[in-house]
């Protein structure tokens, strides 16, 4: 029809490098839309006409499974599309495979992302096994959801125009780092779960004392700063922590500041907890539904102390800033582990920060899929100043810079 569009590719967390180039050369392989790996299978459709009647569920040819999840959104922008443009589709059915093994099953995810010239614009985070009690009647299936757009339209022109090339020949869109972002749809949306899990009373247990981290650090005071972060032994993130907790989450006095106290340094400085939990998509959002509960604490806090400042004539006090949460994670995830639930905090809190642990943005181009650097993400603004400053230190250490193959900032 002589339309402009833009190119569209799909990755899926069996994907290799080597696939995907294979359907970058002539079109046809697993890494483009109209390939022979994408749409129907005829030489597959009776075994999987008999998987959909195993499991009590709907065959998508006869019976549509889609569920619209957005309305009309209340306001959208968008550039003009071009033949440059590249929209990739980042799916990962199954975030958190090692916990799924092991029975902490609330960890677990379905991550579906989409990304703009390296950019993520769009998610959806299933929870495929319940948001109630395990065995619940009230147990559903949760869907959460954001699309965003950077108030900036032209952070979403051709990536090889804005990306700058940095030491190790990758393009990252470096601007994006500061994007201030436009909400065009969040949500959640549930339903109910056509085949209802049933575990043994030993996996409940196990299941109920892995959510007990989380579910105390929900009760938390809202000074706290709730650090989320895995079990792994990479020195990578033993140093990040040790960054962490010895160098930036200290008294202030250990600082060198006075009684009075440097004001950056006392905000940076806050009680914390440090959590132990699985799942990449699992900890991200945590930090968006985190941020919301805080959010929505101080808006009926500042209703109360409004309606008091009224009754009694006097100004009512301004508010501190929220504190919120900071996930860190070592090198070894991949774009389909943080492209959905990027999107789907940014929805959450637009001032929310992802980066890698030196403070550079994620690569979103389809073929470097692995995050080699780690990932860092914070919610609330006490929480994005310690994000910046951490990955500000890590950057000038030499040390740390060696063990994640990166260049030392000599800034």
């Amino acid at each position: 029809d002589g339309e402009v569009r833009p190119r569209l590719k799909l990755v899926g967390e069996e994907d290799t490098m080597d696939s995907f180039d294979e359907g970058e050369k002539d079109g046809r392989g697993s890494g483009e839309v109209g390939g022979n790996q994408v749409g129907n299978n005829n030489n597959n459709n009776s075994t999987s006409c008999a998987l959909f009647e195993k499991y009590n569920t709907p065959h998508p040819d006869g019976e549509p499974v889609t569920d619209d999840l957005f309305g009309t959104p209340t306001h959208y922008q968008t550039t003009q599309q071009t033949a440059s443009d590249d929209l990739i589709v980042f799916i990962d059915p199954l975030d958190g495979t090692r916990e799924y093994i092991e029975n902490r099953i609330h960890n677990v995810q379905c991550l579906i992302g989409i990304t703009c010239n390296g950019i993520p614009i769009a998610g959806a985070v299933g929870l495929p096994f319940g948001t109630g009690a395990v065995n619940s009647e009230e147990n559903e299936i949760e869907v959460a959801y954001g699309m965003v757009m950077p108030q900036d339209l032209t952070l979403l022109s051709s990536v090889e125009k804005l990306a700058a090339v940095v030491g190790d020949g990758k393009k990252r869109n470096q601007n994006v780092v500061n994007s201030q972002w436009n909400v065009i749809y969040s949500g959640v949306k549930c339903y109910d779960a056509l085949n209802r899990m049933s575990l043994d009373d030993a996996a409940i247990t196990l299941e109920k004392g892995l959510m007990s981290g989380l579910d105390a650090a929900n009760e938390e005071d809202d000074e706290t700063l709730v650090v989320l972060s895995g079990d792994s032994k990479k020195p990578a993130l033993q140093m990040a922590m040790d960054c962490l907790e010895k160098q930036i989450l200290v008294q202030p006095s250990t600082l060198g500041g006075t009684s009075d106290g440097d004001d950056l340094k006392q905000r940076l400085c806050p009680p914390y907890r440090k959590i132990i939990s699985g799942g990449c998509g699992n900890k991200i959002l945590y930090l968006g539904r985190r941020h919301q509960q805080l959010v929505e604490k101080r808006r009926r806090q500042h209703q109360t102390n409004d309606e008091s400042a009224t009754a009694t004539s006097t100004a009512s006090s301004p508010q501190s800033p929220i504190v919120g949460s900071i996930s860190i994670a070592p090198p070894g995830s991949s774009s389909w582990d943080t492209a959905a639930p990027t999107a789907v905090l940014l929805a959450m809190d637009t001032n929310s920060l992802v980066t890698d642990l030196v403070g550079r943005p994620l690569i979103y181009d389809g073929i470097h899929l692995t995050n080699e650097c780690g990932v860092v993400v914070s919610s609330g603004e006490i929480a994005v100043g310690v994000h910046r400053e951490l990955c500000g230190r890590l950057a000038r250490d030499e040390s740390f810079c060696m063990e994640v193959g990166v260049e030392v900032d000599t800034r």
